[in-house]
């Protein structure tokens, strides 16, 4: 009788463990292709000044040292704004004095051990730089590379890098940036779209992406880089006053075409490009889901209906948390309404004060604006080339309660400044009064906030 027992009780198990086949999970090791990015300045006398850096991540064939990695071009946009390695001068700004030396990009493998990398092909309007070692390494790994598709959406992603914030005093980590130090957030892989003007296809995400983690890889559920995590965007909800967040990767179809074009071997999961001698490297394909089972055991019933008592509950939370929050979204309104009233809040304006604007003011009543180069997405625009300003630099909004304006940097890559120098935290909003200013990159780039 027991016999008989166990092996039903055995039987059920197989039967359940069919049912709920189990999904791909978050291989470690996929940490083993991730590095750290750092830009610096050599001077000539042997000083050293660190310009930002963040993550990237090696290509190649398995079983090989890999030398090509791939990061973002607003990783490192200074060793290109300081011409690209050659013999130049930089300013210190704080002191005034002049330098004469050369940017450097590097790629950390621990705290002490490092190499020197050069540029192979960048795009800024991409976002996406390819760059190369002066020699294979043993230290990292080549990770394989999937094109992206709408089928994905609602997929687990994971983005894996290096975010300066994991650095903080609190932890005070004994070590940065060993294979072990690499970050691991996971998400759901949102929707693939295309970006107007530039025709980029980029990833929508809902990984948390933080400053340091631009440049590393958007892993799938097959351990495939399939994107370059670069950007969380960060907004004001005028009438809660809550900051939403979107995240993004570039898709990887966008750097493939620049692998091909400059000869980089690279794997995928069905093909690889030509390699030197002019051979291939397949992956090994996920293995294709089996056919389920017809029929309903009846355990899985019995499964099933818990699960429906337990939605089933959680849709009468849902409701009422639905309703507690309309009535606290309205009562945040009238608030809001009373107190511009009783505050007598005028018109207010974002004014540039750089001499291409010519004084050119933009009204943002009830509506959040960007500042860059981006010439489709940003209200006030700066030329192209104009030193120290981002695409989509940073957005400005208005509190309309406190009569604030609310100032956020969009993970530039030279930073947003308050007049006095003092650097804005990349994602954190900053309120200003009115007759405050702040720049971009530079301080010829002064914008000022007004009200009418």
């Amino acid at each position: 009788m027991k016999k008989r027992i166990l092996a039903a009780l055995m039987a059920v198990m197989i039967v359940i463990a069919l049912a709920f086949p189990a999904n791909a999970a978050f291989d470690s090791k996929t940490r083993e292709s991730v590095c750290v990015v750092k830009v610096l300045f050599e001077t000539t006398d042997g000083n050293e000044f660190l310009f930002g850096g963040g993550s990237g991540f090696f290509v190649g064939q398995s079983g090989k040292d890999p030398q090509y990695f791939i990061t973002n071009y607003h990783v490192v946009s200074y060793y290109y704004a300081f011409d690209g390695g050659k013999l130049t001068t930089a300013t210190n700004k704080n002191t005034g004095t002049i330098y004469q030396g050369r940017a450097k990009v590097r790629v950390y493998f621990s705290n002490d051990n490092f190499m020197e990398a050069y540029p192979v092909e960048a795009n800024d309007t991409k976002d996406i730089a390819v760059m190369k070692l002066e020699e294979p390494t043993s230290l990292r790994k080549p990770i394989a590379l999937k094109e992206p598709a709408d089928s994905m959406a609602g997929s687990d992603v994971y983005a894996v890098g290096y975010p300066g914030l994991s650095e903080n005093a609190w932890a005070a980590p004994t070590k940065s940036k060993d294979i072990s130090d690499a970050s691991v957030t996971k998400g759901s892989f949102s929707r693939l779209f295309t970006t107007q003007g530039t025709g980029v296809q980029n990833i929508e995400i809902d990984c948390d992406i933080k400053h340091g983690n631009s440049g590393g890889p958007l892993i799938n559920e097959d351990n495939q880089a399939i994107g370059i995590a670069y950007a969380g965007y960060n907004s004001v909800n005028l009438k809660t006053l809550e900051t939403e967040e979107m995240n993004y990767a570039v898709s990887i179809s966008e750097v493939i075409p620049m692998l091909k074009k400059n000869d980089i071997d690279f794997e995928t999961d069905s093909s690889s490009s030509s390699s030197d001698n002019g051979t291939a490297k397949k992956t090994t394909p996920a293995p294709a889901p089996q056919p389920k089972e017809e029929g309903f055991p009846i355990m899985l019933i019995v499964i099933i209906a818990a699960v429906v008592v337990v939605l089933a509950a959680g849709a009468v939370v849902a409701v009422v948390i639905v309703k507690s929050g309309k009535k606290n979204k309205a009562a945040v309104e009238a608030a809001s309404q009373a107190a511009a009233q009783q505050n007598n809040i005028r018109t207010p304006y974002v004014r540039s004060l750089s001499a291409q604007h010519r004084g050119m003011k933009v009204n943002i009543s009830g509506k959040q604006i960007l500042i860059g180069r981006s010439q489709s997405d940003c209200a006030i625009v700066f030329q192209e080339g104009t030193p120290g300003v981002s695409g989509r630099h940073c957005s400005v909004s208005f509190d309309m309660a406190s009569g604030d304006f609310i100032l956020t940097d969009l993970r530039s890559s030279f930073g947003t400044y308050l007049q006095s120098g003092s650097k804005l935290t990349a994602g954190v909003p900053y309120r200003l009064k009115a007759g405050d200013r702040f720049y971009l990159g530079e301080q010829t780039n002064l914008i000022a906030v007004e009200l009418e």
